[in-house]
């Protein structure tokens, strides 16, 4: 008797779960029983989705934080340290000498949580960088062990 009555319970409670009709029809029914479908999406949101996505890092400027644009290209590195005490005031000394003595290369420093790096130029190829390299190196040879060419945004 216990078994019978387990069982019809089972079958009550599935029959009024598969009853039940959804509040709304999900996303898929919707698309596929009209063809159309509106999403409202906030002011906001959309702006952000617009914005195009600068391989996550931010250049700091002199008077504050700004995003890079542009499409993809090189850039020759310079320096890139996480020591929280003296990295930031290392790359600030590193992209100034840059700046001042090689002012045909546009100089950035950047910050990727936890390293401040500094990176030189805007090259469309990487031979382009390799050849800015070379002449870095040749201006700062205590630059040698930290120069590397990376992918980056170029404006």
């Amino acid at each position: 008797m216990r078994d019978l009555l387990s069982v019809l319970l089972t079958l009550t409670v599935s029959f009024s779960v598969s009853a039940q009709e959804p509040r709304q029809p999900s996303i898929v029914k919707q698309i596929n029983n009209s063809g159309t479908l509106t999403v409202d999406i906030p002011e906001a949101l959309s702006e952000r989705l617009t914005q195009e996505d600068a391989s996550n890092h931010n250049t700091v400027s002199g008077n504050g934080t700004v995003r890079t644009r542009g499409s993809v290209g090189y850039r020759v590195e310079i320096f890139a340290d996480n020591n929280a005490r003296t990295a930031k005031g290392q790359a600030q000394m590193r992209r100034s000498k840059i700046a001042s003595r090689l002012p045909q290369y546009p100089a950035y420093l950047v910050f990727e949580s936890p390293y401040w790096r500094v990176r030189v130029g805007d090259f469309t190829t990487r031979t382009e960088a390799e050849s800015a390299m070379a002449e870095i190196r040749r201006a700062f040879p205590s630059f040698s062990s930290d120069l590397r060419i990376v992918k980056s945004r170029i404006k």
